[in-house]
């Protein structure tokens, strides 16, 4: 296979693989529509050609996003239906992603969802209101107890 030249539409939230002028794959993105603002971002959408799966394409998508988005506090993505079937998500915890959550039966009986996370920043705090008084917490003491703040 030729050189995998990857091209990233910011406009359009979406980074593409491709070779020889031929797009192979491609990502997409955006950004939840919540009080975060861009602190946080949201993978749409993962999708490489079949003839083209298990080459890589993929890892270098996830790896360009990952740098681009590298100062947002959190990256997080549900599983299509296509990536329950064909186990693929090995590659996001190779690449630093937890899986948080799982949705039994959510695309049909048998295939569910999987939440993945990233923290991409060690600086983030969650303010929790305590009974008496407002507490931050260090997000690490908050995963550490299986505490995911969304």
């Amino acid at each position: 296979m030729k050189k995998i030249k990857i091209k990233w539409n910011k406009k359009g939230k979406r980074i593409s693989a491709a070779a020889s002028k031929k797009e192979l794959g491609f990502l997409t993105y955006f950004y939840p529509d919540d009080t975060a603002g861009k602190r946080n971002v949201e993978i749409n959408y993962l999708y490489v050609k079949p003839a083209y799966r298990r080459c890589g394409i993929a890892t270098k998508l996830l790896k360009f996003f990952l740098d681009k988005f590298k100062n947002v506090t959190w990256v997080s993505f549900w599983t299509a239906e296509s990536s329950e079937k064909d186990k693929s998500y090995p590659l996001y915890h190779k690449l630093g992603f937890k899986d948080v959550y799982y949705q039994p039966d959510y695309y049909r009986k048998g295939v569910g969802t999987r939440l993945f996370v990233k923290r991409m920043k060690n600086n983030f705090s969650l303010w929790i209101k305590d009974q008496k008084r407002p507490l931050f917490l260090p997000i690490e003491n908050l995963l550490k107890q299986n505490f995911i703040p969304f």
